[in-house]
């Protein structure tokens, strides 16, 4: 499947067709037929022929968090996507001045004319232990959980489009809620991997290590480089080796790093594909105190 060359359209192909995260009766996936696999990558294609729309359009919308870019790279190809009617997005439910919550998505599925409330979330989570329990699933900075996420969705996300201040065009729809999780789960080199519960069986993974630990999978094989959010999102890949980093380097960066600061360090192995340094390997180096990122020494 060849991915476009508009970096923004990389990021929406992998939003589209990765793996889902979590395998519940409740998941779902962009995709829902061939037919319709081969109209989105034609549709992929023909806006890869006009970058300067895209780049425009993404450039209005400004600087956003990565879980919203996200959001935003769904709905500029849902918009275009003759399989679906895009609805409502971002919608906040206030209820005595006070926002009860907001609603992703509500999408009508023209081929089934199902309607659908999507709650979309982007995840990044590291297997702290040894375990199928989704809380020890933590976010790289140790914030949040897998399983805090869950509860949250089952409580309230996923069913807000029950509560009696949906805009009343929608009240007498009945409305499928479904969750679309993209992201990815890294497990400790030298761990056993044990896939938390409900996980997607395909999902993508990668490693994490403490500090101490980097030397083992820092390998001379590859240039590397540190990526920032929301390059987190896809496959990387560039044409110009200028600013990678050699095995040493990348080695000294992360010890001054953790010098000054714990916050953990998403590090992207390259290798040379004809001209082009594709991703080979990615994973977090954590600071060797983590999961907590306050203590000192590190």
């Amino acid at each position: 499947m060849i991915e476009p060359r508009n970096l923004h359209l990389r990021r929406a192909h992998w939003a589209i067709f990765s793996p889902s995260l979590l395998s519940y009766p409740f998941s779902t996936d962009y995709i829902r037929d061939e037919a319709h696999k081969e109209s989105v990558l034609s549709l992929l294609a023909e806006l890869d022929s006009k970058p300067e729309i895209v780049n425009n359009h993404f450039a209005s919308l400004g600087n956003l968090p990565m879980g919203k870019y996200f959001e935003q790279l769904l709905f500029f190809i849902l918009e275009k996507d003759a399989r679906f009617e895009l609805l409502l997005k971002n919608h906040q439910l206030i209820k005595d001045k006070q926002t009860v919550g907001e609603i992703d998505l509500i999408l009508k599925d023209n081929k089934t004319e199902v309607v659908e409330h999507w709650e979309i979330a982007l995840k990044y989570y590291l297997q702290s232990q040894e375990s199928e329990d989704h809380a020890v699933m933590l976010g790289p900075n140790a914030n949040d959980n897998l399983e805090k996420k869950m509860i949250k969705l089952n409580e309230r996300q996923l069913f807000l489009t029950e509560h009696t201040c949906i805009p009343s065009t929608f009240q007498s729809y009945n409305i499928e809620n479904k969750l679309f999780m993209k992201g990815q789960l890294f497990y400790h080199l030298n761990n056993r991997r044990i896939l938390p519960a409900h996980t997607n069986p395909c999902h993508e993974t990668g490693w994490w290590c403490f500090n101490s630990e980097s030397d083992s999978i820092l390998e001379d094989r590859y240039l590397w480089t540190i990526i920032q959010k929301p390059e987190w999102i896809g496959h990387y890949s560039c044409s110009d080796n200028t600013q990678l980093l050699n095995c040493n380097h990348l080695k000294n960066t992360l010890q001054s790093h953790f010098q000054e600061q714990n916050r953990s360090v998403f590090c992207i192995g390259l290798l040379n594909d004809d001209g082009i340094w594709k991703e080979a390997t990615r994973g977090f180096v954590v600071n060797n105190d983590w999961p907590d990122i306050n203590a000192s020494g590190s």
